[in-house]
């Protein structure tokens, strides 16, 4: 749960810099910023640049749901929304009592109709009371989406901070392989080895002598590989090492490694949601480096924030869904190979006959008499 306690390491884990007891984080795309004065127990939003504030309950430290309320405007403005679309404690009117009810944050569209409302809940036995009721007839949720019948989305909110332990670990250490004989045999993957598709096509076995001294990078059975260097990594370059031999593996400088915490999240559900096209959108963002020779730091993973199912079996429902999509675009796709083949054979016979492919370019040549004289 995120606490007063564990706030100030939650906040640097999201890329917030101090000065003295506050913490700043800006966001340039839209001009916004998030702070948190922890002198006075202030949560700061961005008031002057439009965003709406109706009730401060929510702007101090006296509530726990208000360390969820600030992660989740801080995911919002990461996902670029800008300040005058978001609200907080938007009011409406609950049964025919007329009893208050206030929803936590309202994103607003273009026109400043309610899009999406989101109720926010500390992790655990309330978050589960609210899903519960949720289930059963709508709950809060549904009483604020008659009273904002122009909302089309709506969200029961919770996040956690799980004693500073993360999804994934990135680009791993060597040292691993020290308890193995140099002479063992290990998979080495070149950069032109992994497809775009997601998959490694050829791995070459090499002594670990010759491949641990050198800048290569270190991988192992089930981590995720990914080009850091452009073009590569808008190309989609990136793979779960599977097949490797001795289940080690080395390869070019130019990949970041990933590991999933086991305990947290798998690899598949992990290497989904990076090999995302707006995840390398984002990384494209963040290179450094001259022209020609462009590279995402591994900053920009480490501080990338990854909403994971806290149920490991959600997380496999999702990854069958997935597969099972995946297998049907296979699918359509051979389909659509072999009728475009189909149409290619059907027009070479109509031109050329039965003439074979050494005799095209003679079959080519236009007949005497269509000459020009």
């Amino acid at each position: 749960m995120i606490i007063k306690d564990n706030f100030k390491d939650l906040l640097a884990k999201l890329g917030f810099s101090s000065k003295g007891d506050t913490f700043t984080k800006k966001f340039k795309e839209t001009d916004a910023y998030l702070k948190v004065d922890f002198k006075t127990e202030k949560l700061i939003y961005p008031e002057d640049k439009g965003f709406t504030i109706n009730e401060r309950q929510t702007c101090n430290f006296k509530q726990k749901e208000n360390f969820v309320v600030f992660e989740c405007v801080h995911r919002l403005f990461d996902q670029q929304y800008k300040p005058e679309h978001i609200e907080l404690e938007p009011k409406w009117k609950v049964g025919h009592g007329a009893s208050g009810g206030r929803a936590d944050i309202m994103v607003k569209d273009n026109s400043g109709k309610s899009l999406l409302i989101i109720e926010c809940k500390t992790e655990g036995k309330e978050f589960d009371d609210a899903w519960k009721k949720t289930l059963i007839n709508g709950g809060q949720l549904l009483s604020y989406v008659k009273q904002a019948g122009s909302t089309q989305f709506v969200c029961l909110y919770a996040s956690d901070y799980l004693d500073n332990k993360v999804l994934a670990e990135v680009n791993l250490s060597k040292s691993e392989t020290r308890s193995f004989n140099e002479s063992t045999l290990v998979s080495f993957v070149e950069m032109a080895s992994v497809s775009e598709e997601g998959f490694i096509s050829h791995r070459e076995d090499r002594l670990l002598k010759d491949v641990k001294t050198g800048s290569y990078c270190y991988f192992k059975e089930g981590d995720i590989i990914i080009a850091k260097i452009t073009p590569c990594m808008e190309n989609g370059k990136c793979a779960i090492a599977t097949g490797l031999t001795n289940e080690i593996g080395f390869g070019s400088s130019e990949f970041h490694v990933f590991r999933a915490n086991k305990k947290l999240t798998n690899n598949k559900f992990l290497f989904a949601f990076i090999n995302r096209k707006v995840i390398r959108e984002e990384a494209e963002k963040n290179m450094t480096g001259s022209s020609g020779h462009r590279r995402v730091p591994d900053t920009f993973y480490k501080n990338l924030q990854i909403p994971t199912p806290t149920d490991l079996k959600v997380q496999t429902k999702l990854i069958s869904n997935i597969e099972n999509a995946e297998t049907k675009i296979k699918t359509s796709q051979e389909l659509i190979d072999g009728i475009a083949k189909k149409k290619e054979e059907v027009i070479k016979s109509y031109l050329i006959g039965k003439a074979s492919e050494p005799k095209l370019a003679m079959a080519a040549e236009p007949k005497e008499e269509y000459k020009k004289k």
